[in-house]
C-alpha cells in the first residue's frame, strides 16, 4: 500500500513519466488484491471450522448415547420427533408455509435411497431445473449434505447460512428446556436444508430421509409432490424393529393423501405393509418396473453407478421424476388423481392395482443423459492410485453387502487380465451401530482375500473438533471393542467355512471364536495382528487366490493375516508400504508385512461395510469425491 502512496505522490508531482508510473502502480495492485484474496480465503476456512466445530458440539457423545438407549421412555421419545422439529424450525423461523412452497420429491428406504436420490437430481438437472438435494451421511465434507445443481454447497455459504440459523436458535434457547435448547446433530442439518432450498429458491427439493420415514425429521414436509420408498432391508433394529415388514411401516410413514408413491420391488410381507398404509393414508401407490422395459429407442442404457442394485434405484428414480415432471406440466396447482388408468378413490379399494408396476414410458435425451451422468461417490466406486485398486463401497446391510460382494468380484477380474504381476486381495473392513457383524461378514468370506484389516472409522488417532469427520458418539474402547468382534466373527466364518467344504484330502486346524484379551486397548500405539493361520478351501469360483496378472493358481496352504488397527491412515499406510503418495508414511512403527503383501506388486483393496469408513478412507485418497465429473 505504502508503494502505490508513493507512486501516487511522485504522478501528482508529474516526476514520474507514465510508463514509470504504470511499472510500480500495477505490481503493486496486484499485490494488493493477492493479498486481500488470501485474507479473505483465511476468514471464509476459519468461519466454516468456526461452524464445523459448532456443528460437532450438537452431536451427542458416547456416554450421553448409552443413557438414552437404556432409557426405558426412548421409545415413546420417538413420537416427540416430528413437534420438536416442528418447534425447531418455528424457532428458526423457517416456518412450514415456506416448505410448502418448495416442489419436494421425498424418499425412504434402507438400501439405495441416496442413490435413487443421485439419479432423480441429475435427471431433473438435465432437464434444466436448479435442483436442491439432501442426503446423509456425507463422506468427506459436511458440506455434501446440501448440494445445489449437484456440486456441494461452497463452504462459505454453508458458514453463512449456519450461523443464520445457529443464531436464531441460540437467541430463543432460554426459555426452552436443556433438552430441547437447540437441535441435534441431524437435526440442525435437516433444519439448514430447507433454509438453503428455500433462500436459494430451487425448483426442486430432493429430500432423503434419514432414518425411518414416519418419525424422521424430514417428514415436516406436509405436500411433496411425490414419495418414493427404495429397497427394503434390516438395519436400525433398535428404531425400527426387526422384521422387515416393521421397518417398512416406518418407511412408508412418509406418504401423505393424494400423493403419488412410487416403491422399488419389495418381498410380500414388507410390500403388503406398504399397501396397507397406503390405504390407510390415502397415496396413490405404484411399483417401479424393470428398467429393461422402458422404451429406449435408439439410446443405450448406460448408468453413471456401478452394481446390479443402481439398476431398481435407477428405474424408481426415472418414475419419481416422470411423476414430478407432469406435475409440473400442470402448474402443480392439481396433481394427477389417476394411476394406471384408475381414478385414486378405485386404486386404494383394489389391493391388485395397487400392485401393478408403473406405467413405463419412452425416454428422453435428458433422462437417459441424467442416468449416465450421476455421480454418486463410495458406491460401487473403484479410485487407482499407481499400483492400488481401491473398491469402494458403503454397503452397511446384508442385502448391499451381497451386491457389493457380486460387484467386487466382477469387478477384480475384470482387472486382472491389464495388471502385470502378483496380485494381492485386501479387505478392509469396519460396521457401526447395532449392525450384527456375523450376518454382514459372512458374504465377504467368499471372496478370498489374503490379508483382512479392521478398523474403526476415525482418519487419525485423535479427534479435531473442527473437522468433519470426527465422530464423537462412539468412544475409543468401544470402537476398538467393535474391531475385534468384527475379527472373531470373521474368524469363526472361516472355521466354518473350511468344515463345510472339507474333503478326505485336507485337515483343517480348528480356528478358535473366543474373543481376544483387549485389557490394553486403552493403548492406542498397539497395533493388533492375528498370527493364526488356516488351510483355505477351494474357491468357489475358481479365481485365483493369490496371482499373476494371468491369473495361475497358487497354493491354497496360506497365513491369512488379520490384523486390526486403531485408525485409517495406520491401516492405510500398512497396506499401501509407500505405493500411494497420497498415504502419509511418516507414522511409527508397523507390524510386519506379510509375504503375499509385501511380494505384491498390484494391490486390489475392497473398502465396505460403513459409508464413515469409505469417507475417512475418501478423504485421504479422493478428497474432492469426484465431484469436478458432474455436468453443469
Amino acid at each position: 500500500m505504502q508503494h502505490i502512496l508513493h507512486a501516487c505522490s511522485y504522478q501528482s508531482l508529474g516526476v514520474f513519466r507514465r510508463s514509470h508510473f504504470k511499472s510500480i502502480l500495477i505490481p503493486s495492485l496486484q499485490l494488493l488484491v493477492e493479498g486481500h484474496r488470501c485474507n479473505m480465503h483465511t476468514k471464509q476456512k476459519s468461519l466454516y471450522e468456526d461452524a464445523i466445530k459448532t456443528l460437532n458440539s450438537l452431536q451427542s457423545n458416547a456416554e450421553t448415547l448409552k443413557k438414552i438407549r437404556k432409557d426405558k421412555e426412548r421409545d415413546k421419545k420417538v413420537l416427540s420427533n416430528i413437534p420438536d422439529m416442528l418447534e425447531f424450525s418455528r424457532r428458526a423461523q423457517i416456518t412450514l408455509d415456506k416448505i410448502d412452497k418448495l416442489r419436494v420429491i421425498h424418499v425412504s428406504g434402507t438400501k439405495g435411497k441416496g442413490s435413487t436420490c443421485a439419479f432423480v437430481e441429475s435427471i431433473l438437472r438435465n432437464h434444466g431445473l436448479k435442483t436442491g438435494l439432501y442426503t446423509s451421511p456425507h463422506l468427506v465434507s459436511a458440506c455434501e449434505r446440501i448440494r445445489l445443481n449437484g456440486i456441494p454447497i461452497r463452504k462459505d455459504l454453508f458458514a453463512n447460512y449456519f450461523f443464520d440459523v445457529y443464531g436464531k436458535l441460540e437467541a430463543t434457547k432460554n426459555n426452552c428446556e436443556e433438552e430441547h435448547a437447540m437441535p441435534a446433530y441431524f437435526r440442525f442439518l435437516t433444519i439448514l436444508a430447507f433454509e438453503v432450498f428455500v433462500k436459494e429458491d430451487v425448483d426442486v427439493a430432493i429430500i432423503e430421509c434419514g432414518i425411518g420415514g414416519a418419525y424422521d425429521c424430514t417428514n415436516i414436509v406436509r405436500f411433496p409432490v411425490v414419495c418414493g420408498v427404495s429397497s427394503l432391508g434390516i438395519d436400525h433394529v433398535g428404531i425400527l424393529g426387526d422384521t422387515e415388514e416393521k421397518i417398512a411401516w416406518h418407511k412408508a410413514g412418509i406418504f401423505k393423501p393424494g400423493v403419488p408413491a412410487v416403491i422399488s420391488p419389495q418381498k410380500p410381507g414388507p410390500l403388503q405393509v406398504i399397501i396397507d398404509r397406503a390405504k390407510e393414508i390415502g397415496a396413490p401407490l405404484s411399483i417401479a418396473p424393470d428398467i429393461d422395459t422402458y422404451d429406449w429407442g435408439e439410446m443405450a442404457m448406460d448408468l453413471g453407478l456401478a452394481g446390479d442394485m443402481q439398476l431398481w434405484n435407477a428405474s424408481l428414480a426415472m418414475q419419481l421424476c416422470n411423476v414430478w415432471l407432469n406435475a409440473r406440466e400442470h402448474d402443480f396447482r392439481q396433481l394427477p388423481t389417476t394411476l394406471n388408468g384408475y381414478t385414486q378413490s378405485e386404486t386404494i379399494r383394489q389391493v391388485k392395482v395397487f400392485c401393478r408396476p408403473s406405467q413405463v414410458f419412452p425416454v428422453t435425451t435428458e433422462f437417459a443423459k441424467g442416468l449416465k451422468d450421476c455421480v454418486w461417490p463410495g458406491r460401487s466406486q473403484t479410485v487407482k492410485h499407481g499400483s492400488i485398486t481401491y473398491y469402494l463401497d458403503g454397503a452397511h446391510t446384508p442385502e448391499s453387502i451381497e451386491f457389493c460382494v457380486r460387484w467386487f468380484r466382477e469387478a477384480h477380474k475384470a482387472q486382472l487380465p491389464h495388471l502385470r504381476g502378483p496380485v494381492c486381495r485386501v479387505l478392509l473392513f469396519n460396521s457401526t451401530g447395532d449392525r450384527q457383524p456375523a450376518i454382514l461378514l459372512a458374504p465377504l468370506v467368499a471372496c478370498e482375500f489374503d490379508v483382512v484389516v479392521f478398523c474403526p472409522s476415525r482418519v487419525s488417532l485423535s479427534l479435531d473438533p473442527s473437522s468433519d469427520q470426527s465422530n464423537f458418539t462412539i468412544s475409543k474402547d468401544a470402537a476398538m471393542t467393535r474391531c475385534y468382534l468384527h475379527k472373531n466373527a470373521f474368524l469363526k466364518l472361516i472355521g466354518q467355512k473350511q468344515i463345510y467344504t472339507s474333503s478326505s484330502n485336507y485337515s483343517y486346524e480348528h480356528i478358535s471364536s473366543q474373543g481376544d484379551q483387549i485389557s490394553s486397548l486403552h493403548s492406542t500405539d498397539n497395533i493388533y495382528t492375528d498370527k493364526r493361520t488356516f488351510l483355505r478351501p477351494a474357491l468357489a469360483d475358481n479365481s485365483p487366490g493369490f496371482s499373476s496378472g494371468d491369473g495361475d493358481m497358487s497354493d491354497h496352504t496360506l497365513q491369512t493375516p488379520m490384523v486390526v488397527f486403531p485408525c485409517i491412515g495406520h491401516a492405510l499406510q500398512w497396506i499401501a508400504q509407500g505405493c500411494d503418495p497420497c498415504i502419509d508414511s511418516s507414522t511409527g512403527p508397523m507390524p510386519e508385512l506379510p509375504e503375499r503383501l509385501k511380494s505384491a506388486q498390484n494391490i486390489q483393496l475392497l473398502i465396505t461395510g460403513s459409508l464413515h469408513l469409505v469417507g475417512g478412507v475418501m478423504g485421504l485418497i479422493e478428497p474432492n469425491l469426484g465431484i469436478s465429473d458432474i455436468k453443469q
